[in-house]
């Protein structure tokens, strides 16, 4: 009716915080690894070290791509909306081993960045953290966790071992759809509600 056109689906993973299902057998024993090694999580405005130490470094190398923002963006952003934009990093023995940038809104908690060092599996960082900031924003009374999509090359291909990863939190996937629709179709809008 709009003559819309589908630029792209993605895989978005969100946990509903009402509703908290079972954590998988690997993230339970990447949590248990996490406390073994006495990690801690730290809420942070300062978005430099994750930014420059973990997040540029494994987009590069992962991705050979950069993050939307640059670190004097995301905190200029942060200082003007600092109820809305937070930083959470985790260190092991004093050192910053994995983070993540949430944008905040009253419902939702989104995760949009995370990266971390090379020992993530052997000490359980992101499962640690993120198990962490599930329960921190259910006690804030939040209605759902978004990890976000789950797709690589425009939503062409789905990464599976990120969306098991994610899934394990006990989030379940749901299907985000782009579309395209010229500016001349907005009337268009008024024949599709009833």
């Amino acid at each position: 009716m709009l003559q819309a056109e589908i630029i792209r689906s993605e895989v978005s993973v969100s946990v509903n915080l009402k509703d908290l299902p079972t954590l998988s057998k690997d993230r339970k024993a990447g949590i248990k690894r996490g406390i073994n090694h006495q990690l801690e999580v730290r809420k942070t405005s300062d978005f430099e070290a994750f930014w420059e130490d973990l997040l540029i470094p494994k987009l590069n190398t992962k991705h050979s791509t950069n993050p939307v923002h640059t670190v004097k963006e995301i905190s200029l952003l942060a200082n003007r909306f600092p109820e809305h934009i937070k930083q959470f990093n985790v260190y092991h023995e004093n050192q910053l081993v994995a983070g993540t940038t949430i944008f905040e809104t009253k419902h939702v908690a989104h995760s949009q960045y995370i990266a971390s060092n090379h020992a993530k599996n052997t000490l359980g960082s992101l499962d640690f953290l993120h198990h962490y900031l599930i329960e921190y924003y259910r006690a804030k009374g939040l209605t759902f966790f978004d990890f976000g999509i789950s797709n690589e090359n425009q939503g062409k291909k789905i990464n599976e071992g990120l969306l098991y990863w994610k899934e394990g939190f006990g989030g379940r996937a749901t299907v985000n759809t782009c579309y395209k629709i010229e500016t001349k179709n907005h009337l268009l809008l008024n024949d599709v509600f009833i």
